[in-house]
This record gives structure tokens, C-alpha cells and sequence, in this order.
């Protein structure tokens, strides 16, 4: 039995492993109304690249920017994350932050005379079955451009990658819903008390609003309500360590209380924090009154609501974006990837049963009076020297005051567009990629 429970605990491994997959999230998969799950790029600095060779760039593509303070925002579910980007000649920094943790500030120097490509510039592992987010800043001065040619996420369950409750891509967002930035006429706050705060890159840690803006107020009482026409509806706002407890209440029924202070002492952005779905196909509102400690912060960045005139979907599948191999556009399943798995499933079955016939010759041997065969393993011993990967540890980020209240930046109800990516980049042969790449929306399988 011990050799079928061995085979057994190998295939379970096996499955396990085959069920995770290595999913690329190009440059050029920007936030936009068709792909809600996409990378969200502030609106000031971010260009594609037109220079150098385009071939030694993954997709062909390359993000950067050169201004101060700008920012890029992704959400997603996954055991491991790599940062890939170019390293031009002579120094090179960027700031990012995971989960809200405190700022990671990594530096390099290219000494060479010629880019590199494809550089992995940071990664972390042992991540948790849970959301993530990464928010990449340019915070050093003595670096002007910081820039992004993709991410590799390591999945849980195939190419499924998409956050549940993060970002306006959730999985738990219905089909088909509409977002509603903080600053829409559709969202009333009532009295002074409710002020516009905005985020950008700075020294200590990095957290993205959407569209760079949340409405806030520090005073309890504080009322804002939001009218749609729709049957199920969802806020969002940033998790912080000073925000207060909210009230919903829908329609004027009973109210809810939320604490959107969860995080401990870390700072993320663009979490759902509540939701109502199966409504009626008729005009709702959402009253929100802050009921925490005067100096907490109530907070709205955005709600999404499935119009009345939408399709009935029942919650969002979870997105899972399509395989797509470099040299093809084509949408149809990877045989080979299936046939291979089916192969190797057919493999370790049938030597689970030799293994089992050896066993049980060896048993009958045993029993006859007949020595059984004595195997001393002589070779290295397992995974003696070999450091396993220790669990990601969220850094704590500390008690900080938001960005101060400004005048509001003009509001652009656009979604950010894509860019129009052509090619840019010169020094390693370009990576033949042949796994998937995320496309941020399910696609007709």
C-alpha cells in the first residue's frame, strides 16, 4: 500500500501542478469598458514606445513614463507575480507596492551600452489564495522614465487570474455592469463636509484610486447617495487603517454597517466593500452615511450597477482569458496542452498499476519463505540544500495621512483607452512565448 499511496500523492501533485499556469499580462492590456480587469495607467505621462526594436519586447510592446509622481494600478488572483521591464544604460529605479505594504524601492545600474529587454525586475512568491494588487510608482527623482513590458502572474486554477472583489474587473461584478466614478452628477453628497482626494506616487507607499480620485468626508453624519436604474448595484472604495464604518441603506430599508477599515495598517485601493444583487429592473438608491469617529474617513471611489436594461446574468463567471501563443491570433484550444495533460494522466495510472502488481508479487514472495528485494537509495539526499520560498508577509504600512484635499482635477468620463502600442526596444533574443496571455474578459470558447 505504500507504494500505491506514493503513486497516489504524485498524481495528486501532478494535477496540482498542471492546474497552475503561467499567464502573461502585456503592456498593452490597458483598463477600458470592454476590458474592465485591465491595467489601469494614470492619465498623465504613460506612452507606448516607439523606439528601438520592437522584436526584443514581449508582444512587441512597451508602457513608459517620464513624469513624477505617476502611477499604473493591477489587480489579481495568483500564487506568484514578476515585474518585466527594460533596463536602459546607467541607473534605473521604480517604487511599487503589493497589497498596500509599505513601498519597495529597487535600483539598478546597466553598465552595458545597450538596453536590456525583458528584465525581471522584481517578483514575489508565496502569495495567498487571495485579491492582490500591485501599484508601480515613479517616485525617484534621479530617474526620469519607469516602464512596463508585462506581467507574469503564477494562477491558481488555469488561466484564471481575475480578482474577486478588487478593481472594476471582480469577478463577483456581474456581466455587463456600468461604473460610475465618484465624481458623476449620478452620486450627491450632501453638505461640506465631503471632499475630493486624489493619489499619486510619494516616498511611503503607493495606493491608486480609480481615475486618481475618491470622494471623502471625516464627519459623521455625512450622507451621499447614488441613483441608478438597474437590478444589483456594488461600491468600492480604498481600505485604509483611518477610514470609518458606513451605513447602507437601499430604498430607504434597513441599514447595513460596514467597517472599511480591514487591512490593518496596510493601504489598498478599489475594494468592494458592499453590494446588492436580484433588485427589481427599476430606479434604486443607495443612501451612504458615515457612522464612525469624527477624523475617519468615509469614503466612495466608484459604483458599478447592472442596468434594468441588461441581459438577467447571474453573478460574473469568473473571467478566464483564452491561451493565445505570439505568433497566432487564433481563439481555439490548445490541443497539444490537452493531449499532453490526458498523456501524462494515462502514464501515471498505468504506473500506479505495475507499481501495484510489483507490490503485490513482493508480498507473495514475502510470504513464501522468499527474501524480499532490499533497495539502499545512494544518491542526494532530498531537497537537503534546496530553501523553499517563505510565505509572502504584508508589510505593515503605518499610519499616514491621506493626500491633503486639492481643487478637483478635470474629470474625463472616458475610460482610459488603449494605447495605440507599436513597437519600441535592444539586447537579448525575444522570448518565444507559448503560454496565455491575459486578455482581462472571458472569450467565446
Amino acid at each position: 500500500m505504500v507504494f500505491i499511496r506514493s503513486c497516489l500523492v504524485a498524481l495528486a501533485c501532478a494535477s496540482y501542478a498542471a492546474s497552475q499556469t503561467t499567464v502573461r499580462v502585456d503592456d498593452s492590456q490597458v483598463y477600458s469598458l470592454s476590458n474592465p480587469a485591465g491595467i489601469q495607467y494614470s492619465s498623465i505621462g504613460w506612452s507606448p514606445v516607439t523606439t528601438g526594436d520592437a522584436s526584443q519586447r514581449y508582444q512587441g510592446t512597451y508602457t513608459q513614463n517620464n513624469v513624477y509622481g505617476s502611477q499604473l494600478y493591477f489587480a489579481f488572483r495568483g500564487s506568484s507575480i514578476t515585474y518585466y521591464a527594460d533596463q536602459a544604460p546607467g541607473f534605473g529605479a521604480v517604487t511599487l507596492s503589493i497589497d498596500g505594504g509599505d513601498n519597495i524601492n529597487l535600483n539598478w545600474t546597466n553598465s552595458g551600452t545597450a538596453t536590456l529587454y525583458q528584465q525581471a525586475i522584481w517578483s514575489a512568491n508565496g502569495l495567498s489564495q487571495d485579491d492582490h494588487t500591485i501599484v508601480v510608482g515613479n517616485t525617484n527623482v534621479d530617474n526620469a522614465t519607469i516602464g512596463l513590458d508585462y506581467f507574469s502572474v503564477t494562477s491558481w486554477n488555469g488561466n484564471d487570474i481575475a480578482p474577486s472583489v478588487y478593481g472594476p474587473g471582480a469577478s463577483s461584478v456581474a456581466q455587463g455592469a456600468v461604473l460610475v466614478d465618484n465624481t458623476s452628477n449620478d452620486i450627491s453628497y450632501s453638505g461640506t463636509a465631503w471632499e475630493i482626494w486624489s493619489t499619486n506616487a510619494n516616498a511611503t507607499t503607493q495606493a491608486r484610486y480609480f481615475n486618481r480620485t475618491e470622494h471623502c468626508s471625516r464627519t459623521p453624519g455625512s450622507i451621499a447617495t447614488f441613483t441608478f436604474n438597474g437590478t444589483a448595484v456594488w461600491h468600492f472604495a480604498d481600505d485604509y487603517s483611518g477610514n470609518s464604518r458606513l451605513s447602507f441603506s437601499l430604498d430607504g430599508g434597513a441599514a447595513e454597517i460596514i467597517d472599511t477599515a480591514t487591512t490593518g495598517h496596510a493601504w489598498t485601493s478599489q475594494k468592494m466593500f458592499w453590494n446588492k444583487t436580484g433588485l427589481t429592473p427599476a430606479p434604486h438608491t443607495v443612501t451612504i452615511t458615515h457612522v464612525g469617529a469624527d477624523g475617519d474617513f468615509g469614503c466612495v471611489d466608484f459604483f458599478m450597477y447592472l442596468p434594468s436594461s441588461a441581459t438577467p446574468a447571474s453573478a460574473n463567471p469568473t473571467p478566464t482569458p483564452s491561451p493565445l501563443p505570439v505568433t497566432s491570433n487564433s481563439k481555439s484550444t490548445p490541443v497539444g496542452a490537452i493531449a499532453g495533460g490526458v498523456a501524462a494522466g494515462v502514464v501515471l495510472l498505468v504506473l500506479i498499476v505495475i507499481l501495484a502488481i510489483v507490490f503485490k508479487r513482493r508480498q507473495s514472495r514475502a510470504s513464501s519463505g522468499q527474501p524480499p528485494n532490499h533497495e539502499t537509495y545512494a544518491g542526494d539526499a532530498a531537497y537537503q540544500t534546496k530553501q523553499v520560498d517563505p510565505s509572502y508577509q504584508t508589510n505593515n504600512l503605518g499610519h499616514m495621512p491621506m493626500s491633503p484635499p486639492g481643487s478637483a482635477p478635470a474629470f474625463d468620463p472616458r475610460p482610459y483607452s488603449p494605447y495605440a502600442n507599436v513597437g519600441g526596444g535592444a539586447s537579448i533574443a525575444p522570448t518565444n512565448w507559448s503560454g496565455p496571455t491575459y486578455r482581462g474578459i472571458p472569450e467565446v470558447q
